[in-house]
């Protein structure tokens, strides 16, 4: 199955691997292949982008580019490229609105947030009558871990702080999904083939900022930038850490996602997302 509503996913890889590309991709992709949830008392079924690094116009043009060249199957032209960023975010809400989807696109300074702020948003877009069913956060470690500092160990800050946002999305059935930094020392054991990447650096303090975020979320997926040494392809890989399923998930608490190359079947990675 896909991911859980009310689950917390990470995205873990270390620097320049396309981690938040990746996310900007599957934000793009969720309400492709999933039609909205009926919602109670007239509430639009919402996803959510926070960007905590990059500002407003990179998210747009990372979307726009997105939309535009999986529906021609080609390069944005000289045109499409300049466009100005106002007409970049109605094609971009024309598209989610058209899959029926409402989405909320935020750019937050994150040393001007904690955890609470994260929460008072939340309420905030609910009180405005939307359905939180994602939110993504690029990246969401970017976030003071004020308050979360429950004692001397390291990283029991950073554990506390996805704790309490785990919780309080679950109870909100809001799938969760941020990307997060490998430590440099991590490049140490990626110098190998394909299939390793999970088996060599879960558990061995290989997280930018912590020892372990393990028990703290409900889904790890490892990526990074493979190449194949027989044909030279590059790919983007991705390994599942774990996945913690509470006994048997209904349909409608599961959202799809492809995670497969439809388009090279040939070739011997099997990664990355369909359409691109």
């Amino acid at each position: 199955g896909g991911p859980r509503i009310g689950e917390l996913i990470v995205n873990i890889a270390r620097r320049f691997n396309f981690k938040s590309g990746l996310l900007v991709n599957i934000f793009r992709q969720l309400p492709k292949y999933n039609k909205p949830f009926p919602c109670e008392d007239g509430r639009k079924p919402t996803l959510v982008f926070i960007t905590f690094e990059a500002d407003l116009s990179a998210l747009l043009f990372m979307l726009y580019a997105g939309i535009v060249e999986n529906t021609t199957r080609e390069p944005l032209t000289y045109d499409e490229l300049t466009l100005h960023n106002d007409e970049k975010a109605e094609i971009i809400f024309r598209y989610f609105d058209d899959l029926g989807w409402h989405v909320v696109l935020h750019h937050q300074n994150p040393m001007s947030w904690t955890y609470e702020h994260l929460f008072n948003f939340t309420e905030g877009l609910e009180k405005e009558g939307c359905r939180i069913v994602g939110l993504f956060a690029d990246y969401l470690y970017q976030v003071p871990k004020t308050g979360c500092q429950v004692s001397q160990i390291i990283g029991e800050d950073t554990k506390t702080f996805y704790t309490r946002v785990r919780g309080y999305y679950k109870g909100r059935d809001t799938l969760v999904w941020t990307p997060h930094q490998m430590s440099v020392k991590a490049r140490s054991v990626m110098d190998y083939n394909t299939g390793l990447l999970v088996e060599n650096v879960v558990g061995k303090g290989m997280l930018e900022g912590c020892g372990s975020i393990d028990n703290c979320v409900d889904v790890e997926i490892y990526q990074h930038k493979e190449t194949d040494r027989r044909t030279g392809m590059d790919a983007l890989s991705l390994l599942r850490g774990k996945h913690k399923l509470e006994g048997e998930v209904p349909k409608e608490k599961l959202l799809a996602m492809l995670w497969f190359n439809q388009y090279r079947t040939t070739q011997s990675f099997y990664s990355g997302i369909l359409d691109d």
